[in-house]
């Protein structure tokens, strides 16, 4: 049934987006600009469609134009080993994967409620733009 209240307005419609090969994307982990030809080198099956339909592609990528309002930017932090003085980004799942644990045991740590994971790692800044 087809009511007033469920029907889009002229206002509401989602607006179309043109990608072409020299878009640019930008690389959360890597904190640069690259273009889609790029991607497609490195990521043989990538489609164009992907940035349309999603806010990222493997929650890693997003497009240069939506990193003011994007949520996969500021999951990405530059964390410090104090050990070695390695400096690495990492989402929270990377994170988790590189130390072989479970995600929920370094939410914590993300999210700022812990200045320090196991006495080792450290946050450096939170959000950083090109």
């Amino acid at each position: 049934i087809k009511t007033k209240n469920n029907l889009l307005k002229k206002d509401s419609k989602p607006k179309s987006i043109k990608i072409s090969n020299t878009q640019e994307i930008y690389d959360c982990k890597e904190q640069r600009i690259i273009t889609l030809e790029n991607l497609k080198l490195q990521y043989k099956t990538i489609n164009i469609d992907y940035f349309i339909r999603q806010n990222s592609v493997y929650g890693r990528y997003i497009l240069k134009d939506n990193m003011e309002n994007s949520k996969i930017l500021k999951q990405w932090k530059t964390i410090k080993n104090i050990e070695n003085n390695t400096i690495e980004r990492h989402s929270l799942k990377t994170f988790s994967e590189k130390l072989n644990i479970n995600q929920t045991s370094v939410w914590n740590f993300f999210n700022g409620r812990q200045k320090k994971f196991k006495k080792k790692y450290i946050i450096l800044n939170h959000i950083t733009k090109p």
